[in-house]
């Protein structure tokens, strides 16, 4: 049995779909009953659990083998907030499993993640990846890189609406932006392999690396729209992800990543990656498939 955690976010269902597509016995966990029943439609067993409260995690992991968890908190706040799921959830959730006899645990971090990293939440996941390489357990620290669906869409989207662009920083450092169905693809191939000993670390990015300002100049290569462009400075970046920490965590976050995106190597060799998992989706790819969206979402809001 393969439990995912997360199995209720865009990177979880993925998993579930291609675990269940595969005939993989799957058990599908969240803290939200209602979005669960969206992650059971191929078969996989809906079971309730919440990070943040560990008496449920032993439950869920009964019978369990492998756990693949993708659960994050980078946009969340309140009672969802970074501490309560990255840094004390999967602690818990690390504890649990090793409890359980869980053999094999992937857990989907992300590349660039350290202890003194500027951006709490890749501290949060430099933390959980050291927690499980001291567990014993068989161990697969997946490590993406940017999301295309997140941080390529947040240039190519407002294009497309018409909207200016905004660029933090200079835009000019190349990030090999990876698609979330090839992060999926990645984390079951994990999940499949079986126990091994020790800890493997597994970086994924894309085909190939683009600036932020070649992200723009694709969407509007293909959409034949023309860009405006507006950049925010490094300096202000720096200053209000400071600034806006005790305020506003989530923007503070985000603004403190993008600085770090715009100002250190990102580089992955895809290489390995392709040997392993397969062909990876390119950003091209990627921006047509979105153009396409809108231009059907447009024409059937204009019907």
């Amino acid at each position: 049995m393969i439990a995912v955690f997360g199995a209720t976010g865009d990177l979880g269902r993925r998993i579930v779909r291609i675990l269940r597509e595969l005939n993989e016995p799957v058990r599908a966990v969240s803290r939200d009953p209602v979005r669960l029943a969206q992650a059971v439609t191929l078969g996989a067993e809906p079971v309730v659990a919440d990070l943040g409260r560990p008496e449920t995690l032993g439950p869920a992991l009964a019978g369990v083998e492998t756990v693949v968890t993708t659960a994050n908190a980078i946009v969340g706040k309140g009672d969802n907030d970074l501490q309560r799921v990255d840094v004390r959830g999967n602690a818990a959730l690390v504890d649990a499993a090793r409890r359980q006899g869980v053999r094999r645990f992937v857990f989907v971090s992300a590349r660039g993640a350290r202890p003194d990293h500027p951006t709490d939440f890749f501290r949060a996941k430099a933390a959980t990846e050291a927690l499980l390489a001291a567990s014993g357990m068989s161990v697969a620290l997946l490590q993406p890189s940017a999301f295309m669906e997140i941080w390529a869409a947040l240039l190519g989207d407002p294009l497309l609406a018409g909207k200016p662009v905004q660029v933090f920083g200079r835009g000019r450092n190349p990030v090999p932006f990876v698609a979330s169905e090839d992060v999926a693809r990645a984390a079951v191939a994990l999940a499949r392999a079986g126990p091994t000993p020790g800890v493997e670390r597994v970086a994924l990015g894309g085909p190939e690396a683009f600036t932020h300002l070649e992200v723009v100049a694709l969407f509007a290569r293909l959409s034949g729209l023309r860009p405006r462009i507006r950049h925010v400075p490094r300096a202000m970046l720096r200053t209000l992800s400071v600034l806006l920490r005790p305020v506003a965590s989530v923007p503070a976050r985000m603004m403190s990543a993008a600085l770090w995106m715009d100002t250190e190597d990102q580089q992955i060799d895809p290489a390995p990656a392709v040997a392993r998992f397969g062909r990876l989706t390119s950003l091209e790819e990627f921006a047509r498939a979105r153009l396409t969206t809108t231009r059907a979402a447009t024409g059937a809001r204009a019907a």
